[in-house]
């Protein structure tokens, strides 16, 4: 009788949800996906600029972007966060640098206690999310988070730019620092 333990092996692994490292838009989704969707774990590459030139970008409940500190650009037509979904960045000492370029609507969602989130806190110094519509809105029901979680850990800042409507709903901003730090910067433009 053959053997059907690694036959069961490979389905086991087959099934389970697969670690993806970025580093280009191309390693998320097809060049011609508009949107391009994703819905799992990605590493990206400190560094990366992830061009999705036009297309949207939509991050659905699983998607779970991290980096590990440095700094990071996202180029895309839009960028839509369900809830749930998670980009974070950082490292015990620093948080990360996320720069969002969109030329249509930035949109993190909720949904009851479920919302989107973007964080890119550090025991140290927090790190900075710039969200920039050049052509569109921002509404935020999720959450931008770059605080200085140490004792004397330094908040980060958080920059909103947009020509239209910028709308925080449920969403929370927050910059906060340590018991002996200080705290952040919010800038809404």
């Amino acid at each position: 009788m053959p053997h059907r333990l690694p036959l069961r092996l490979a389905a086991l692994v087959a099934a389970l949800p697969s670690l993806l490292n970025a580093s280009t838009a191309a390693d998320l989704c097809s060049l011609v996906a508009d949107p391009c969707v994703v819905n799992g774990p990605v590493v990206i590459a400190p560094g990366s600029i992830l061009d999705f030139g036009p297309r949207a970008l939509r991050l659905l409940p699983n998607a779970n972007l991290t980096f590990a500190g440095g700094s990071i650009a996202i180029n895309a037509g839009s960028l839509t966060m369900l809830p749930g979904a998670t980009l974070a960045g950082g490292s015990p000492v620093a948080g990360g640098n996320l720069v969002v370029r969109t030329t249509g609507p930035i949109e993190l969602q909720s949904a009851g206690a479920s919302k989107a989130r973007i964080d890119v806190s550090s025991d140290g110094t927090a790190g900075l999310i710039d969200l920039a519509s050049a052509g569109g809105s921002i509404r935020l029901d999720g959450d931008l988070t770059a605080h200085g979680d140490g004792l004397a850990g330094t908040g980060g800042t958080i920059t909103l730019r947009a020509p239209g409507n910028i709308t925080i709903n449920q969403g929370e901003l927050s910059v906060a620092s340590g018991d002996q730090g200080v705290g952040g910067e919010i800038t809404i433009l």
